[in-house]
């Protein structure tokens, strides 16, 4: 849960993505986790406690974490093949670092 809305962003991109939702109308909650979506809306639970949000359409934008690879590079080494942890699977961030990673490791194979 984020405290602010964009705080991973660089200062440029942030100001023109909160420009375009703003003149969009579209609603943002942070520091809240989605409970329950149903026909009605969404129903949050905030530090404040649980409300139900009407709408009619739904974005979750979602963080992600990376997982423990260690046993299977451990696997990969004892078989002798080379074994490389690139993009979410070494840590969660941008699509674009990921995307780099992922090129400068094809090109060390």
């Amino acid at each position: 849960m984020k405290d602010k809305a964009g705080e991973d962003l660089g200062m440029l991109r942030k100001i023109a993505v909160m420009q375009k939702l703003g003149g969009e109308s579209v609603g943002i909650i942070t520091s809240a986790r989605c409970i329950e979506i149903n026909e009605t809306g969404v129903v949050v639970e905030t530090p404040e406690g649980k409300e139900t949000v009407a709408c009619d359409c739904v974005v979750l934008a979602v963080g992600s974490a990376s997982r423990d690879s260690s046993a299977l590079k451990e696997a990969s080494e004892k078989a002798g093949a080379d074994f490389f942890v690139i993009g979410d699977a070494k840590r969660a961030r941008r699509a674009i670092d990921a995307i780099a990673e992922g090129f400068d490791t094809a090109r060390l194979v």
